[in-house]
């Protein structure tokens, strides 16, 4: 269920009907709700999600670290995922090909 948050013209925060909306940093967004993938990952699929993980359980005790040290960085995101984008481009390597 959605909630309204500042009046019929505000924001909203959670579900309704096939809508879902929220907050990030200050600024109210309504997307659509996501459909079930009905298709298998390729292989490429599995292997940049394996990267990702790998990254994201890295940098998770570093965030505030990333936050402050990638933040001049940024553009348009915050630091940590300015950190995750580098790392993601620079920090594995692996196969022969690349996964990105």
């Amino acid at each position: 269920m959605g909630i309204i948050q500042k009046g019929i013209l505000g924001g909203f925060s959670g579900k309704v009907g096939n809508v879902v909306g929220g907050s990030w940093k200050g600024i109210d967004y309504m997307r659509s709700k996501s459909n079930r993938r009905t298709t298998t990952t390729s292989q490429r699929q599995k292997e940049q999600q394996l990267k990702f993980g790998i990254i994201a359980r890295f940098q998770q005790p570093l965030t505030n670290l990333f936050a402050i040290s990638f933040k001049s960085f940024a553009v348009k995101m915050t630091g940590a995922n300015s950190a995750m984008s580098y790392n993601l481009r620079n920090g594995i390597t692996g196969g022969t090909r690349p996964l990105l």
